[in-house]
């Protein structure tokens, strides 16, 4: 019950803070008429094929498609082109290359990315982990694919790198040291490097586009909390002897390391959160007629490390609200132990035992934040999990809701 609360909770959060803004831009139709307007900006991580936008701020939705549209631009952020091009899509996975070196051309209609205008300009397109680069002069009317291909050559892996030539032979008219050209990787870093060299950086000269468009980032913040722990202890042979425990407040200490992802608006982000909890929970039996229960404790010192998927839902540059869920796995790390002690009572002489074989043990957590500037709260609930299920005689269960301050350092 308390899965499914949450669960509902968490979407109709985001089902109220999710929407993608729209933002000033425009696009250029078949007969060249360009229509201003507001088009939703989703930080495009694949080239599309079509979109969406609006004439006015409390207008209909409505939706472009690549086969009427030439191109289109958002806040001269993100600007696509269509071509019709020639593309390799040859794969890049070792497990599934080809054995000829020269690319396999198809013709494709695709829009392309600007990356860098200038006199000559640098375009991507990505589908899934296809990545590839083009590049356009001022005399030519269709982008050249820049050429990387890997293939098997035998048992080895050989690499086709004709872009490297292709830069050069374009490029030397004012970048003429060819030796420089054979470190330039192929990837978006290093070719909008050599694409602003060329072009130069002046405003006047070149636009990056590039610079504007999302990029991935890392952050790490002190992320210390308290976490309400509830727990529950039980003697497998005896239904009669377990007992739930009061919830009970434990220091949190940790910290967390975020990688913002580069694309979709830096709204989904990995992250690493590492921390250390020590719980002691004790719970007094009770003595009847004809019965008695036992005294229970429970100790738990351990090493908590979720790793999960965080969504942001920006309310302005400084605010946002997120909900993330993660995997979290749990190491013991001291003298923890599950303890049950019977009294003494008429007939018969009290004992006490003990495991102490505290296992190591998962399970999932899902959490609701608000972010201010480098400040940050959340609300995360730790699903129940077991730390004894290997064992006959006891049994231990261990749930928590977390309440979690975080301060980014960098």
């Amino acid at each position: 019950m308390k899965k499914t609360l949450l669960a509902l909770v968490l979407l109709s959060v985001l089902h109220c803070f999710s929407q993608t803004h729209y933002e000033q831009g425009y696009f250029i139709n078949n007969q060249n008429a360009t229509t201003q307007c507001l088009i939703k900006n989703i930080a495009w991580k694949n080239n599309p094929e079509s979109f969406e936008y609006k004439l006015t701020e409390a207008g209909e939705v409505q939706k472009a498609h690549i086969n009427d549209v030439k191109e289109f631009n958002v806040n001269n952020t993100y600007k696509f082109i269509r071509y019709s091009i020639d593309i390799d899509r040859a794969p890049n996975d070792v497990n599934h290359l080809s054995v000829i070196k020269e690319p396999d051309w198809k013709k494709e209609t695709v829009f392309l990315k600007a990356l860098v205008e200038g006199k000559i300009t640098l375009y991507q397109y990505e589908d899934g982990n296809l990545v590839r680069y083009f590049y356009i002069t001022e005399t030519m009317e269709v982008p050249e694919q820049l050429i990387y291909k890997p293939y098997k050559t035998g048992s080895a892996v050989a690499y086709n790198t004709a872009y490297k030539g292709q830069l050069y032979n374009v490029m030397k008219d004012k970048l003429q040291d060819i030796k420089s050209f054979k470190n330039i990787k192929y990837n978006k870093e290093s070719l909008v490097k050599l694409f602003l060299e060329y072009n130069g950086n002046a405003e006047t000269q070149v636009n990056n586009l590039s610079s504007r468009q999302n990029k991935s980032s890392f952050h790490v913040k002190f992320a210390p909390g308290i976490s309400f722990v509830s727990s529950s202890v039980y003697q497998s042979s005896n239904t009669n002897a377990g007992i739930d425990m009061d919830t009970k407040p434990v220091l949190r200490i940790g910290a967390e390391a975020e990688l913002l992802l580069p694309f979709n608006n830096n709204k989904w982000s990995l992250f690493v959160d590492p921390n250390y909890q020590a719980y002691k929970g004790e719970k007094k039996g009770t003595k009847g007629v004809n019965y008695v229960t036992p005294d229970w404790e429970l100790k738990y010192q351990f090493l908590e490390l979720p790793v999960g998927a965080r969504y942001y839902m920006y309310l302005n540059n400084k605010s946002k609200f997120f909900i993330d869920i993660a995997y979290v796995f749990s190491f013991n790390m001291g003298d923890s132990y599950v303890q049950y002690t019977f009294p003494e009572r008429v007939g018969s002489t009290g004992y006490s035992l003990k495991n102490d074989n505290i296992t190591k043990t998962t399970n999932f957590a899902a959490g609701l934040g608000f972010s201010y500037s480098d400040f940050s709260i959340e609300a995360r609930y730790g699903f129940e999990r077991g730390i004894l299920h290997n064992y006959d005689n006891f049994g231990a269960e261990y749930s928590s809701l977390n309440i979690i301050i975080g301060y980014k350092i960098f």
